[in-house]
């Protein structure tokens, strides 16, 4: 864990830090193995003690009440472990409007793929994002993994790239975008801050480098690279046709019930509802309001967050 040392040392000679220390790895018999009870520290001194307590923890997560408090907390880390990551909860009022941000999903998606790759983190969270049902992103089926020399087919990863929620431009602008032009391949990784230029040869590719997206200039070249989902909701054919069947079955048990109960507004107002979302999941093939179906689409595949990590 690349942790600001200058600032822990100060801590190691304390009696009552060491002691704290002991407690983290389980050496009191006088508390369970890892709690800690602290009473009396300012915001600033609560954060400094964390990280001076748990200097060797390979995954250490910090619990706070809401979003707002989360992000500050995380910011304000990072002085002391730079791998700091911001996991908010799902919101689904912002999931379910039209706004044009991707900002809440790429902070999840970011602390997924340190979870995944970092051999030490911290993760900053809230307990209802801890606690809230989602599929993580898995590294086997969610990622790709490109490296120069190698090959990549055109047609093949547009599809994919598609699929892991990425949206085609003309050009890779912003995050979560992907563009083709003849031989060159753009991919603005969500996780990122400059994207990718893929330069190929036929399917075989020829080299990869980071650039800027507005000047197009070259930063660095790279010998591979690995594309994170843009989207947490990762549904094939397959898996949507089996979760709108789910979703309409549900849809008319329940408007019978209100039929039997005179309440025919709301019965027609459910069976609309679903008939509208199958309409756009099969005929205009728009993935948007999908959060509130998760169970629908993956019914037994959904975990909290303690239970993936």
């Amino acid at each position: 864990m690349k942790l600001n040392l200058a600032l822990l040392d100060p801590l190691k000679d304390l009696a009552d830090i060491d002691n704290l220390r002991t407690i983290v790895k389980g050496g009191s018999t006088r508390l369970p193995e890892g709690t800690v009870s602290v009473t009396g520290c300012g915001d600033s001194q609560k954060l400094h003690m964390i990280a001076g307590i748990s200097p060797d923890v390979k995954c250490r997560i910090i619990l706070t009440y809401d979003d707002l408090r989360a992000r500050a907390i995380a910011d304000e880390f990072r002085l002391y472990d730079e791998n700091t990551f911001l996991f908010p909860a799902k919101d689904l009022i912002f999931f379910q409007s039209d706004i044009n941000s991707n900002d809440l999903i790429r902070d999840r998606v970011r602390a997924y793929r340190a979870l995944l790759e970092k051999e030490s983190l911290t993760i900053v969270t809230t307990f209802a994002a801890l606690m809230t049902k989602q599929v993580p992103v898995n590294n086997d089926n969610a990622v790709i993994n490109l490296k120069e020399g190698g090959s990549v087919d055109t047609g093949e990863i547009a599809s994919r790239l598609t699929f892991l929620g990425y949206e085609r431009s003309a050009g890779a602008e912003t995050p979560g975008q992907f563009a083709i032009r003849g031989d060159i391949i753009d991919i603005f990784d969500l996780t990122e801050d400059n994207p990718y230029r893929i330069e190929t040869w036929g399917d075989d590719i020829e080299s990869i480098r980071i650039y800027d997206p507005y000047s197009q200039r070259s930063i660095a070249p790279l010998q591979s690279v690995s594309i994170y989902p843009a989207s947490e909701m990762l549904i094939d054919e397959e898996r949507m046709h089996a979760g709108l069947k789910r979703i309409l079955a549900d849809a008319e048990k329940q408007s019978e019930k209100l039929r039997k109960s005179f309440r025919t507004e709301e019965a027609a107002r459910i069976v609309r509802s679903a008939e509208t979302l199958k309409e756009d999941l099969v005929e205009i093939g728009r993935k948007l309001n999908l959060e509130s179906y998760l169970e629908y689409f993956y019914p037994d595949e959904t975990v909290s967050f303690p239970e993936w990590i």
